[in-house]
């Protein structure tokens, strides 16, 4: 059975890939092909892509229509099929997005903070882009292989003397 549209967005799309993700992260949660011994290439090459738009992860969709994963690699070679195969990637991207907005709006401040970053890094930035070491104008730190080595030593011996001295309170040495 092949799709007649795989990203159609509308509800009769959604009836045919499920309810949603979250719902459904394996491919033993999709129902399989009838009769996957006799199923063409093109069924399972379809259902592939539905299971992929539904969210399933590559080793799960490939396990789904009985195939290895390095055959839905092979199927991708052709320029089509791949440009269905990023259409369902992107539709699934989608669904998980939104399910993570739901999530984030409803139970979890964490992953509301991370999606704002994702959206607006200017306005909302993460804590390892306000840690960032940069040298001169806010550029890369330059330093020759000399100056990296005597830094690093610095750091080291810094390093040891916080440790012996940690030790040393507490009747280690």
């Amino acid at each position: 059975m092949g799709l007649p549209s795989l990203i159609m967005k509308d509800e009769d799309h959604l009836d045919l890939i499920g309810e949603s993700p979250a719902a459904s992260t394996s491919a033993e949660e999709f129902p399989q092909l009838p009769e996957q011994e006799t199923a063409t290439i093109v069924d399972r090459k379809d259902e592939f892509l539905r299971l992929i738009a539904a969210g399933c992860r590559i080793n799960e969709a490939a396990r789904g229509v009985g195939v290895h994963r390095r055959t839905t690699f092979l199927w991708r070679e052709n320029p089509e099929y791949q440009k269905r195969f990023i259409e369902a990637t992107n539709y699934g991207l989608e669904r998980l997005v939104s399910e993570a907005e739901r999530r984030a709006m409803h139970r979890s401040d964490r992953l509301l903070m991370f999606l704002l970053t994702s959206y607006d890094a200017n306005r909302f930035p993460s804590t390892v882009n306000r840690n960032q070491l940069t040298g001169a104008g806010g550029g890369p730190i330059e330093m020759n292989d000399l100056q990296m080595a005597t830094k690093l030593a610095s750091i080291l011996d810094a390093a040891r003397s916080r440790k012996a001295a940690e030790d040393e309170g507490e009747g280690l040495v």
